[in-house]
């Protein structure tokens, strides 16, 4: 298993750090990518380009399993970071092409309006890649 994080630097729970990379037999299977406060959409798509799509391409997983945390949109009073709903269109653009077989899971945000659009956002992907229909969202 490849566990990989984008994530605000320095917020709650404070713990994925760059350098924290696993131990034992489980070293090198865990990648961190802590991003600054403020970063916005191109910055974000950068690190997760250059990082993230990498290292899961690498691994050649047989699922991907994300957990879809949109506290990370610009509208989110918790989160700091400046993402729009296009953005996370894009990363699952990304991973359905190194993976098809994709799970995600509603697990963060705080503004119910951008949960909203950004859940509309990341369906409106898994419809166009055949991922999904109106019988099996």
């Amino acid at each position: 298993m490849l566990y990989s994080s984008i994530h605000e630097e320095f917020n709650y729970p404070g713990t994925g750090r760059a350098q924290d990379r696993g131990r034992g037999a489980g070293l090198g299977v865990n990648l961190n990518v802590p991003v600054q406060s403020g970063t916005h959409d191109e910055l974000y798509l950068n690190y997760f380009f250059a990082e993230i799509v990498p290292a899961i391409a690498a691994f050649g997983p047989d699922l991907i399993f994300v957990s879809a945390g949109f506290d990370a949109h610009i509208d989110d009073p918790l989160g700091g970071l400046n993402l729009t709903e296009s953005t996370f269109a894009r990363m699952t653009d990304a991973l359905i092409a190194i993976q098809p077989k994709i799970v995600l899971v509603l697990e963060g945000g705080y503004d119910l309006a951008a949960i909203g659009t950004s859940t509309v956002a990341v369906t409106e992907r898994l419809f166009a890649a055949g991922l999904a229909d109106e019988d099996h969202p």
